[in-house]
């Protein structure tokens, strides 16, 4: 379906498959952005109506960690969703790299349940969450995806789906318990809880508790076996109740259960915050006649301490002003423009008016003030001071773009399509790409702009010529892409080969 158009979605590249769906990038006209678009097989018209209504309720859902979904559609007899675009991709895709810090956990798990909490609070289930379900962007950030796809479809693609969803039953908050516990096994172990059955294997027969993290992982502390193996208990009864309780736990044992949970868990939704019980228990109860002369003994101190600060407030009022004002005040650097401010006190008199004389022989100004008898004056010298400011420009690192697909042709027009990463992650959009061929630019007479980003991206640009204006065809070897900011100024500049006949 590479390069098929669905409304207004142009699909560009295949990022994932599944037995239901494929999920491409696609860009968006005319609005020039890019998106995933999730195209599910045909299905039948029970199955799609689930899915209308899931999208419908997905759609309510207003969270930082729950990736947003744009918009619904139907090609032929697909039906598909278009999702924000999350180039860095899945958790299990950060995974295969390298091993995840108990730092990073402390910090992901929290979003990943802050998201079911707020899922679960609009009676949506998740009912499949593995590690592909969570998407990562470029600053680490957690989004979980997929809510309900694998309910609505009657299908699931995780080899340790929950016990009781192995035996038929619906799945309700408690297996997304479950499946928060897998992926927090799997982030600690690099292991899945429960081995993928055998072909020949009996259900019946499965082993369904797993070892503890810390046999896999020497490393983890011991506390946190208890945590993880409550999640993944086989009775939903026995595991917690609400993602954020499991990471309360989780934020306890880290801590050796000496404190409330980890700074981490504090990004947990309010609804987990209100969940969490911390008691406070005295070490020991003092005697009732030890308390109660204590009690006697620090309100006495108190009593004293209010009275000195009411002697030392009156002390400092009944100071003259000549003892309060502040120190003389110096006579201000050669660079500096001196003037003579006239400031007055009166009760009626009009305001004084100041007449400066000519120099003295010292070279000193002198200032005569004519006034009432019931006002005072008083010159101060100031300063006039330039302050200049200095603009910063941030820095945008731009990795050098290379040629994709797809890329079009005609005798008159050339579209490319290429990509590149610009750090950092959060610069936002830094300015639009254009194709130019510098042999034929007097003949443009349309050209395609893409919009450049942050992170890593897919950007298509084209151009037009009017070939009614040439008498042979042309060959061009090469074109230039151009990065500019919104003011014009030139971000990038690169030649890349790419041999072209026009107008043939």
């Amino acid at each position: 379906m590479l390069g098929q158009i669905l409304g207004d979605y142009e699909l560009l590249q295949e990022i994932g498959r599944g037995p239901s769906a494929t999920v491409y990038t696609a860009r968006q006209h005319p609005v020039e952005r890019y998106v995933a678009v999730k195209v599910f097989e045909p299905q039948s018209r029970e199955v799609a109506a689930r899915l209308k209504e899931l999208y419908a309720r997905i759609e309510q859902l207003d969270h930082t960690h729950i990736l947003p979904v744009y918009n619904l559609g139907r090609w032929q007899d697909r039906h598909y969703w278009v999702m924000r675009y999350m180039p860095a991709g899945s958790l299990k895709t950060r995974l295969g790299k390298q091993r995840l810090t108990l730092e990073e956990v402390d910090r992901i798990l929290p979003q990943i349940a802050s998201a079911l909490d707020h899922a679960h609070g609009h009676d949506v289930i998740h009912g499949d969450l593995k590690l592909t379900d969570v998407l990562i962007d470029h600053a680490g950030q957690a989004f979980v995806t997929d809510f309900g796809t694998a309910v609505a479809l009657s299908r699931s693609v995780s080899t340790f789906r929950a016990p009781e969803v192995w035996r038929g039953g619906a799945p309700d908050v408690r297996t997304d318990i479950y499946g928060l516990g897998a992926i927090l096994y799997e982030l600690l172990t690099l292991h899945p809880p429960i081995e993928p059955p055998a072909p020949d294997e009996e259900r019946a027969n499965r082993r369904l508790v797993p070892p503890a993290p810390s046999t896999l992982n020497t490393k983890l502390p011991a506390a946190l076996d208890a945590v993880v193996l409550k999640a993944l208990a086989v009775d939903p009864d026995q595991r917690y109740q609400t993602p954020g309780d499991l990471v309360d736990a989780y934020g306890q044992a880290r801590l050796g259960k000496k404190a409330a949970p980890i700074a981490a868990a504090a990004s947990i939704a309010a609804v987990a915050v209100a969940n969490s019980r911390v008691r406070r228990v005295s070490a020991r109860r003092a005697a009732p006649e030890k308390s109660k002369r204590w009690k006697i003994a620090g309100l006495i101190g108190g009593i004293l301490i209010g009275l000195i600060v009411i002697l030392a407030v009156i002390a400092l009022a009944s100071q003259t002003p000549a003892a309060v004002s502040p120190s003389p005040i110096g006579t201000p650097a050669p660079t500096a423009t001196r003037a003579v401010i006239p400031t007055a006190t009166n009760t009626s008199a009009p305001s004084p008016t100041p007449t400066i004389l000519p120099a003295t022989s010292t070279g000193e100004p002198t200032a005569t003030v004519t006034r009432a008898a019931t006002s005072t004056a008083t010159t101060f010298p100031t300063r006039v001071v330039t302050r200049v400011l200095p603009t910063r420009t941030p820095a945008v690192s731009i990795a050098p773009l290379t040629l994709a697909f797809p890329r079009s042709e005609a005798r008159d027009r050339l579209s490319l399509t290429f990509r590149t990463s610009v750090l950092p992650a959060d610069a936002g959009i830094i300015g639009t790409l254009s194709l130019a061929v510098p042999a034929l630019e007097p003949l443009v007479i349309n050209r395609d702009l893409a919009q450049v980003g942050s992170g890593e991206q897919v950007l298509r640009v084209g151009m037009t010529i009017n070939c009614g204006s040439i008498i042979e065809p042309i060959v061009s070897e090469q074109v230039v892409l151009t990065i500019q900011d919104d003011a014009g100024q030139v971000l990038l500049t690169q030649p890349v080969d790419y041999e072209k006949r026009w107008c043939q």
